[in-house]
């Protein structure tokens, strides 16, 4: 197995002494492990679930590229959708957050941009799952 894997990264959490290890494997090994669903490692039971993170660019607001990626001069405001200005300098009274609202969401200033339940971000990362070849 120590071949056919190997350690992305390692985040660790402030709250407690148990931390996220991210390894990059094989398609038959991850299949394997995502089907187990845990991973024993020395004396302890690790849960196992597949890694997914969208990528959301801070120029456009919109998954998929990150800002180095952004080829246009033109920046849109992540908190109220609107082309031409950074969140930074925003002055809108209502949010309205532009990944949802680009994404036609009704809904967008439900939670923020790049939330775990943006509707955008579970589309985003699902089509990057589904266009993995495992």
């Amino acid at each position: 197995m120590k071949s056919e894997s190997r350690l992305a990264f390692q985040k660790s959490s402030q709250d407690s002494d148990r931390s996220a290890m991210v390894i990059t494997c094989t398609p038959l090994l991850w299949k394997m492990l995502v089907e187990r669903g845990r991973l024993y490692v020395r004396w302890e039971v690790c849960r196992v679930e597949n890694f997914t993170i969208a990528i959301c660019c801070a120029k456009c607001s919109l998954y998929g590229h990150n800002e180095k990626m952004w080829q246009q001069d033109n920046v849109t405001c992540s908190r109220c959708g609107v082309i031409g200005h950074k969140p930074e300098d925003c002055t809108a009274d209502k949010q309205r957050y532009a990944t949802c609202y680009h994404f036609g969401q009704k809904a967008t200033d439900s939670h923020v941009t790049g939330a775990r339940d943006c509707p955008a971000r579970i589309h985003a990362e699902r089509r990057m799952v589904e266009s993995t070849n495992y």
